[in-house]
């Protein structure tokens, strides 16, 4: 049985790319700052000048995706960030199976692996999943007792997305925390060098943005408001956008597991420091997405917190997690159930209005495939992107 569910993890990832990859012959993607960031890493690689595409500076994704975009178009570059987000999910994996039994370990890479907004940073050329490799594998290879090569990989994921940061210093609390009441004395001395050679490696990487912006740490000053919003404006848009990082059914399901099982007394609620270092992410995170409640992907690292952190606390049966399998999938690919009709600005990148009612519309990434030929000849066009990727 062991034997068969080894296979079966194998199967699995590889299975994974190729849905990624699939999706991703669709085109690079909707969102403008792909197209940014396209634009900044052909300028570096062609022209020998950089300035990146949007505060405060993404140079690693910027590089790559400037580079594969010239050599391959899309298909070369969301070869890599298939690859990237299968390889996110396999590393999650491993960290899953020695909290939870293989079954659920595997169920929960499922809900992952799957959920909509997952599904389309991992089949764009986006910045995101370059965070989510790097940030996952340093996570691991502190768990390895590697903490040098940590280093690096946790200054990648910061150079990719800087409020990595707020999910780094949690992570590195909790071994520290864990080394000193094992009283490893050498494995804290080693993460103490590892966290200032993250810091260090993180400062050269940022030394290109610095130059960029005339040697000013100007950048640093990253979110800006997103528009005159009041707090009850705010509130709305951090609410909302919270429901559907996971769908209106499926955070139904969530929520009402946990009132199911609070109200039973059966929640399996620890005061472990993990079980805090989970809380301490998830609570950084929110108050960031509250102060600008912007694309709901900004909250995409939650899914790989708040989905093993649900199944701990409230230990659903297989059939429970199978179901919000199901209505993840039908988020994506079927329908997604909103509340609110949202009218948009003339651009069409800020909400100005919402009605509330119930209205039924394609599933999230049907719709994101479906809209990508025409955001492409968009910003192609607008950010005047070398004509001979359009591939």
């Amino acid at each position: 049985m062991n034997s068969y569910k080894r296979n079966l993890s194998l199967f699995l990832f590889p299975a994974l790319f190729i849905f990624y990859y699939l999706i991703g012959l669709s085109g690079y993607g909707c969102r403008e700052d792909i197209y940014m960031m396209i634009r900044a890493g052909q300028n570096l690689i062609c022209n020998g000048v950089y300035f990146p595409s949007r505060q405060p500076g993404y140079l690693v994704p910027e590089v790559i995706i400037g580079w594969s975009s010239l050599i391959g178009g899309h298909y070369l570059s969301n070869f890599i960030s298939a690859a990237l987000g299968a390889g996110t999910l396999y590393i999650f994996w491993h960290l899953l199976k020695k909290k939870f039994s293989i079954s659920a370990a595997f169920l929960i890479t499922l809900i992952v692996g799957l959920s909509p907004y997952f599904i389309i940073e991992v089949s764009s050329s986006t910045d995101r999943v370059y965070s989510l490799f790097f940030g996952m594998a340093g996570a691991a290879l502190l768990a390895g007792r590697k903490q040098l090569f940590a280093s690096l990989a946790f200054a990648l994921a910061i150079s990719s997305r800087l409020p990595n940061a707020l999910v780094i210093f949690p992570v590195y609390c909790y071994f520290l925390y864990m080394n000193a009441r094992r009283k490893d004395f050498k494995g804290l001395s080693r993460l103490i060098i590892s966290g200032l050679l993250t810091a260090v490696l993180t400062a050269a990487l940022f030394i290109p943005i610095f130059l960029a912006y005339g040697r000013s740490f100007w950048f640093l000053l990253q979110y800006k408001d997103t528009g005159p919003f009041t707090f009850f404006g705010h509130l709305v848009r951090f609410v909302y956008k919270n429901i559907y990082l996971f769908g209106l059914l499926p955070f139904i399901m969530l929520t009402g597991f946990i009132i199911w099982r609070a109200f039973k007394r059966k929640l399996q609620i620890q005061s472990g420091p993990l079980f805090f270092t989970a809380l301490a992410i998830i609570v950084a995170c929110e108050i960031l997405f509250f102060k600008v409640p912007a694309q709901i992907s900004y909250l995409l690292a939650l899914v790989f917190v708040i989905v093993p952190v649900w199944v701990f606390i409230c230990r659903p049966g297989k059939i429970a997690l199978c179901i919000l399998l199901a209505l993840t999938i039908s988020y994506g690919f079927i329908v997604n159930m909103d509340f609110l009709d949202i009218k948009y600005n003339e651009a069409g990148n800020e909400a100005i209005a919402a009605d509330v009612g119930v209205f039924l519309r394609p599933g999230i990434v049907i719709k994101d495939i479906k809209q990508r030929p025409e955001s492409a000849k968009r910003f192609f066009k607008e950010y005047k992107i070398d004509e001979r990727i359009k591939r």
